[in-house]
């Protein structure tokens, strides 16, 4: 009986240690497995590669671990050398030549009576750059669209009264009055317009104060300031 007893206590032993070995091996793979785990994470680990064929020889290999957090920035580099340069462009297009336009008349001949109401033809030409002023007609009309200056002076005598309007395409702009009392009266003005091509400008005596001083005390002058090219195109349309 004793040795039956014996080997029955042999053999639960054994079977004790089959069932608690591969247990104890598993948990040891898994500690393992999560310690390489760790390793590979915090970048302490190396990838090791082994050649047979030179004996005992390897080569250890970091394995790149999680990006650390950005350096300090550099100093800045010496300036490169310069770039060759460019080509020439095209040439651009050649701005409008622009036109010159001015003229100043004067009246050679007292006006009357019987020529109120009258454009008033200021017949001595000085000067007519562009020929603008047609001395004819009395009218000055624009050759180009633009900003205009112009001057009238009226002279009266001996106890007369002369009246005149600046007109623009039949418009009445401003008006100029000269009474001399007790022998002699100067008055003048002036006008800024903007003119399309064709639109005119006249001087024209009033019927109640005809007695226009002439022989060069009465004149007529104007010239461009400005022509459409360099007006801003909003203010032409709104003029328009």
């Amino acid at each position: 009986m004793h040795w039956i007893r014996l080997i029955c206590s042999i053999t639960f032993m054994i079977t004790l240690l089959s069932v608690s070995v591969p247990v104890d091996a598993r948990k040891k793979r898994d500690k393992e497995k999560k310690k390489r785990k760790d390793l590979v994470e915090n970048g302490k680990c190396q990838l090791q590669v082994a050649c047979e064929e030179f004996g005992d020889y390897s080569v250890r290999v970091p394995v790149k671990g999680p990006r650390g957090p950005q350096g300090l920035p550099g100093e800045k580099g010496s300036r490169g050398e310069a770039g060759n340069p460019g080509s020439i462009g095209t040439p651009g297009i050649p701005a409008p030549e622009r036109r010159a336009v001015a003229f100043y008349a004067g009246l050679r001949m007292n006006a009357g009576k019987e020529d109120g109401g009258k454009t008033v033809k200021f017949d001595k030409v000085i000067s007519n750059i562009g020929d603008a002023y047609e001395p004819n007609t009395g009218r000055f009309t624009a050759l180009d669209g633009g900003v205009y200056k112009f001057d009238v002076v009226i002279s009266a005598q001996g106890r007369h009264k002369a009246a005149v309007d600046l007109l623009k395409n039949g418009k009445n702009i401003v008006s100029i009055w000269a009474e001399s009392i007790p022998y002699w009266s100067t008055a003048s003005n002036n006008a800024i317009l903007y003119l399309k091509r064709g639109d005119y400008v006249e001087v024209r005596l009033r019927e109640k104060a005809p007695y226009l001083h002439g022989y060069m005390y009465s004149t007529f002058s104007g010239h461009m300031l400005y022509e459409n090219s360099i007006i801003d195109k909003d203010i032409i349309e709104a003029k328009l």
